[in-house]
């Protein structure tokens, strides 16, 4: 919390203490200094305020009916009837050098509800439309930027009308203007909004590659919510730095419900990527009771008007905080006594909330500040280096896991080659057997006896055959099969797995074909690589067909 608070105190001295002139009674005089080469000046201090009245061009000020009003601020204590509802005027006078320059810029960020600027008696603009009731008023959330020219002049006069029958805690300039000439004064203003917009793609660029994770690894749910996060952080920097509702053209009642939703999301996304780290109790009780009233104010939101979400924003707020705070103390528990590696979500969700809160502040402070995008880098880092790091070992599980796969794969070849040649030898005996008892025996023996004796050599033989190719995978991996080419009959050896193979049928109509001629020439081969190749491709035709017909012929070409 250190690190990321004198950082962020030290970026708030550069951009809201610098010794600028306040104004005084209604004047601001920027004739001395070097203030009116500053990129943006923030017109605070002492403005005059006339309460329930609209100055236009023409009309007489009483020098003895003003009083004076801080910028920034709200008008309740000032008004008459004591509360922020109703309309009146900001005037200021801001005297300059003649020949300090001709282009002029202004910068209004937020005035409680509606505005109308008026620049040496021209109107100039403003947001959306200030009346003196509620049925002509129009509220608007965006804010206002806009240059004038001013020819040999001493004196700017700068009067803003302000109107606010919808916002039920402040009401008035919450947020001092900003002036400067308009040069320097549009590269600030692009600076800030350049720094947002590469925040908010940094950060969207961490939503996309959670949403990619999502769905290229195991579905877990707590990177969508990751990336509804982002989202909510995304919205916060653009509503944050009045940049949503410039570029966004939503009323001002859409603009408030808006706002308030992103805050209800944001806490309720944060407590779904946490939820696994609290208690059982809280898991499954408060937790589905927090989703609850969180859809019960979201549905609260859809249907009151901007002025009550306004005057309960509040309570919203609060409701956000909840779960960052739940966050920030069970990750700090699990962190310390079961995962070290959640030390990196801990400090991701510190950073986190400490963006957050001060995000609150300066807009409770009305701050006119650049884009502090820090702490939300440093959260989506450590948030990142999380899952790298968890990543690696899941890396590093399954290269052990690899190559302990190996090493059995390995012993299981080993043990069915041992088994394989310690059954060949009895195997093989057992048929020269057969064929000894065969011949010895052929005067003696019948028919039926004699064809038996045959059906158990071709079984043997295609057992012998199974048995050589569990030999030979153990050669193939080792790179020791050898061929023993000769000359070769490929109608013997089509023949002899025929033989084989007829027992195998299992009374399936599938018809065994041999169709090499009989004058075929001899080929170059291993004769026993050329009988279990063609035994094995015959075999999976056979255990693979119902019906049909199972062949085997050659042909000679071109020598």
């Amino acid at each position: 919390m250190i690190i990321l608070t004198i950082p962020r105190l030290l970026w708030l001295y550069l951009y809201v203490a610098p010794d600028q002139p306040h104004a005084v009674k209604g004047t601001l005089d920027l004739r001395q200094g070097e203030a009116i080469k500053d990129p943006s000046i923030r017109l605070d201090g002492e403005w005059e305020f006339y309460p329930d009245t609209l100055l236009e061009p023409g009309n007489e000020k009483n020098s003895w009916l003003t009083q004076y009003i801080r910028v920034p601020g709200d008008w309740k204590t000032s008004t008459e009837n004591g509360h922020t509802y109703g309309f009146g005027s900001y005037r200021l006078r801001i005297l300059v050098e003649p020949d300090a320059g001709r282009i002029y810029g202004l910068h209004l960020p937020d005035a409680h509800a509606s505005s109308k600027i008026y620049v040496n008696g021209q109107l100039l603009g403003g947001q959306g439309k200030p009346a003196e009731d509620r049925q002509h008023y129009i509220p608007s959330n965006a804010p206002y930027t806009a240059y004038f020219t001013v020819e040999h002049t001493k004196e700017i006069e700068l009067v803003i009308q302000v109107a606010n029958f919808d916002h039920p805690l402040k009401g008035g300039l919450v947020a001092a203007p900003t002036f400067g000439l308009a040069a320097p004064f549009g590269n600030h203003q692009r600076l800030a909004e350049d720094i947002a917009l590469i925040a908010c793609i940094i950060y969207l660029f961490h939503a996309v590659y959670s949403v990619v994770l999502f769905f290229v690894g195991n579905k877990d749910r707590r990177l969508l919510y990751f990336a509804l996060a982002i989202v909510c952080a995304v919205l916060g920097t653009l509503i944050g730095e009045n940049l949503l509702f410039k570029w966004l053209p939503l009323s001002f009642e859409w603009g408030i419900k808006v706002l308030c939703l992103a805050e209800l999301l944001s806490g309720y996304v944060l407590l779904q990527c946490t939820k696994h780290l609290l208690p059982d109790a809280w898991r499954t009780k408060w937790s589905s009771r927090y989703a609850g009233l969180c859809a019960l104010l979201a549905l609260a939101i859809l249907c009151l008007p901007a002025s009550y979400n306004l005057a309960v924003k509040g309570f919203y707020e609060i409701v956000m905080l909840v779960p960052c705070l739940l966050a920030v103390f069970f990750m700090y528990r699990t962190a310390k006594q079961v995962d070290k590696d959640r030390i990196f979500l801990l400090f991701s969700i510190i950073a986190a909330v400490n963006s957050l809160v001060w995000l609150l502040i300066t807009k409770k402070l009305a701050l006119d500040i650049l884009s502090y995008p820090v702490d939300l880098v440093i959260s989506l880092t450590f948030f990142a280096a999380y899952w790298f790091k968890k990543y690696f070992r899941l890396l590093d599980q399954s290269q052990q896991l690899a190559g302990e796969l190996r090493e059995a794969d390995q012993l299981k070849d080993q043990f069915l080659a041992t088994v394989a040649r310690e059954v060949q030898q009895p195997l093989n005996s057992m048929l020269h057997i057969a064929r000894a008892v065969k011949e010895r025996e052929k005067s003696k023996l019948d028919k039926a006896s004699a064809g038996d004796l045959d059906f158990m050599q071709t079984i043997g033989q295609g057992m012998f055959a199974q048995l050589s190719d569990l030999v030979d995978l153990e050669r193939l991996k080792e790179n020791r099969l050898t061929l023993y080419q000769k000359e070769v009959s490929v109608q013997a050896a089509a023949a002899a797995v025929f033989d084989m193979l007829r027992y195998m049928a299992g009374g399936k109509a599938i018809k065994l074909t041999h169709r090499i001629p009989a004058g075929f020439p001899l080929v170059r081969a291993d004769e026993e690589r050329l009988t279990q190749i063609l035994f094995n491709l015959l075999h999976t035709a056979l255990k693979h067909s119902e019906t049909g017909e199972a062949a085997v012929y050659a042909v000679s070409k071109d020598g």
